[in-house]
């Protein structure tokens, strides 16, 4: 019986250690992947990658989308100054607290209809970026601006488990997901 207590223990223990082993993973590998794609030229288009985010805010009964795209942008010599390369874009944000009501017909009351978290007309623009300078004390960082809120951001060191990025933020958790995508533009 002891001997069943202690291995259930130690493996307890395993458990939590690799629990949290999990998500303290480092995102280079993932954003090395994505910028590797949007940097490579495509003949009369554009690589690019497109994010889904959510997220959750504490002690709060709303939760929030977010879907957008980043663009690579190399870095350039403008007179005395050297600006490095970037790796950012916008999105469209949503709040389940901003509700939508579909009506049946046009003449129905406000009360009569479908409703739906996440209205489409009541959205916000938010910007994310992530330093990609190779000798930046930032490399990797994730900058997320509220570009509706007057540019409110903040930078933080994201973690990873294989393709998810964990963004832990003062007050609320995001989890992001990538896709890459081309586009070739018409003549």
């Amino acid at each position: 019986m002891k001997t069943a207590k202690s291995t259930f223990a130690l493996l307890a223990l395993l458990l939590a250690f690799s629990a949290s082993q999990a998500f303290g993973q480092s995102c280079q590998t993932l954003l090395n992947d994505l910028v590797a794609h949007a940097s490579t030229p495509l003949a009369g288009g554009e690589n690019y990658v497109t994010f889904r985010m959510v997220g959750n805010r504490e002690a709060s009964d709303w939760a929030q989308y977010a879907e957008g795209e980043l663009h690579y942008r190399p870095g350039f010599h403008y007179q005395f100054y050297l600006f490095g390369p970037f790796f950012s874009g916008e999105g469209t944000q949503f709040f389940s607290d901003r509700t939508w009501t579909e009506k049946s017909c046009p003449g129905d009351p406000p009360s009569f209809g479908s409703n739906h978290p996440f209205s489409p007309y009541a959205t916000d623009k938010l910007k994310i970026s992530f330093d990609i300078r190779p000798l930046s004390a930032n490399n990797g960082k994730l900058t997320y601006t509220l570009a509706s809120w007057g540019n409110a951001s903040e930078t933080v060191t994201p973690t990873c488990q294989g393709n998810y990025l964990f963004a832990t933020l003062s007050d609320q958790t995001l989890v992001f997901t990538f896709k890459k995508a081309s586009i070739v533009y018409p003549r």
